[in-house]
């Protein structure tokens, strides 16, 4: 898995791991990636993983609620979308739900996962239950 950051990116990149379970360095921690065993993001190339996280940093910063963020491989059939289904504020910070639903290589990824901005502008997955 690749682990790609940017300034205003912070953990999101776990995220794209998660997700494509989907699949992202964002969200998840080192300790925990059994999950992901099977997932799509194992069939994903660098790029791929790349452009999973970038979709779903411009989902969480730009997208309404509601509305599919389409992503697709130039190399691949590997794509899905990426909804923001819902936005809340938790202890004084954005947060947002994202529904990410990809495939890579026939296998098929359905994760719904929150995030909230952090103080640097970064998202990171929400250990709060709403």
């Amino acid at each position: 898995m690749a682990i790609v950051s940017c300034q205003h990116c912070g953990s999101l990149s776990i995220i794209v791991a998660a997700c494509v379970s989907v699949a992202m360095p964002l969200i998840v921690s080192a300790q925990n990636v059994f999950f992901l065993d099977n997932s799509p993001i194992q069939a994903m190339t660098e790029d791929e993983v790349t452009l999973l996280e970038q979709s779903a940093y411009r989902a969480l910063d730009t997208t309404p609620d509601g509305q599919a963020l389409s992503w697709t491989s130039k190399v691949s059939d590997t794509g899905g979308t990426i909804t923001p289904t819902a936005t809340w504020e938790e202890s004084g910070r954005p947060c947002r739900t994202l529904q990410f639903d990809h495939q890579a290589k026939g296998k098929i990824g359905r994760p719904r996962l929150d995030f909230c901005k952090q103080a640097d502008g970064s998202w990171k997955i929400s250990n709060q239950a709403r």
